[in-house]
Formats: structure tokens, sequence, C-alpha cells
């Protein structure tokens, strides 16, 4: 079969036409992977350790209670044990949502050192309950009390963050989608 001059044009500009549709899908595509790469490692990421940490915080407080309601010394040694190991989950935690988070770093700061100072109330709080200073733990329990609510807001603030950064990063996948549809 033979090409005539006024049919190699018009068969170049599909080959060209052609290429050009392909590169371009492979670009949106590679834009679209890329978009949803990003929300998946920082917003996604932080916001679920986030919610781990709010978690193991609230396995924590369940633990306090239960050793103010106990008086068997064993019981609470093996509550303690029980908490540290939540509280290393946390912090834990807390360095990927320092690796992650797209947000100032100082609300994390205040989230992760009114955490750690959580600890020191703990810990005052089951050494009275050691010592069977139940009266005195209970007093100290209501301050903590009014502490870990306050953590729970600076938590909440951290996820609250992450999860409309996450739903920007929705928004942009949407309109790169549309964008590639449009454009191919």
């Amino acid at each position: 079969m033979k090409f005539h001059k006024n049919q190699i044009f018009p068969f170049l500009s599909i080959i060209l036409l052609t290429t050009i549709l392909g590169f371009t899908s492979i670009y949106k595509m590679l834009d679209l992977s890329d978009i949803t790469e990003e929300m998946y490692k920082y917003p996604f990421t932080s916001t679920n350790a986030i919610a781990k940490i709010e978690t193991e915080s609230v396995h924590i407080q369940h633990k306090m209670a239960i050793i103010m309601n106990t008086q068997k010394i064993e019981d609470i040694y093996k509550l303690n044990t029980e908490i540290v190991q939540h509280h290393t989950k946390a912090q834990d935690l807390y360095m990927l949502v320092y690796e992650r988070f797209l947000g100032d770093v100082k609300d994390i700061d205040k989230s992760y050192n009114a955490f750690m100072h959580w600890e020191k109330l703990r810990a005052e709080i089951i050494d009275m309950c050691l010592e069977k200073n139940f009266v005195k733990a209970a007093q100290y329990k209501d301050k903590e009390a009014l502490y870990v609510k306050e953590l729970n807001i600076l938590i909440s603030t951290l996820k609250d963050f992450s999860h409309k950064k996450a739903i920007i990063y929705n928004d942009d996948a949407k309109t790169s989608k549309i964008n590639a549809i449009i454009i191919i």
C-alpha cells in the first residue's frame, strides 16, 4: 500500500496528537499519584497518629480511674506497668507527628509538653495510692482531671488541623482529576 503526499500530513498529525495525548495522560496520572502520596504521607498519617495518641490517653485515664478504686498494691503495680506501656506508645506516636505534621510545631510542643507533665501528676497519684493515702490522691485526681481536659483540647487542635489539611489535599486531587478529564 502506497501513501500519497496528501495522506502523510493527516497521518503524522494523528500520530503526533496521539503521542501528545499519551504524554498528557501520563503527566496527569503522575500528578494525581503525587497528590495522593502526599495526602497519605502527611495529613492522614499525622491524623491517624494523633487519633492513636488520643486513644492511648483514654486508656491511661481509664487505668488511673481503676487505680483510684483499688487498694491492692499488686493491682496498682500491674496497672502502672500498663500505663507506662500506653505512655511509651503515645510518645512514639508524638515523634511521628513531629515528623509528619504540616502545621505549627509549637502546637505539637504544647500538646507533647502537657502530655509529659501529665506523667508527673500520674506518678504522684500512684505513689499516694501505694502509700494508701487515698484522700490526698483523690485531691490530686481532681487536679489531674482538669489537666487531662486541657490536654484533650490540645490533642483535638492537632487532629482538627491535620483533618483540615487532608481535606485540602483531597480537594486538590479532585481539581486535578477534573483538569485531567477536561484536557484528555
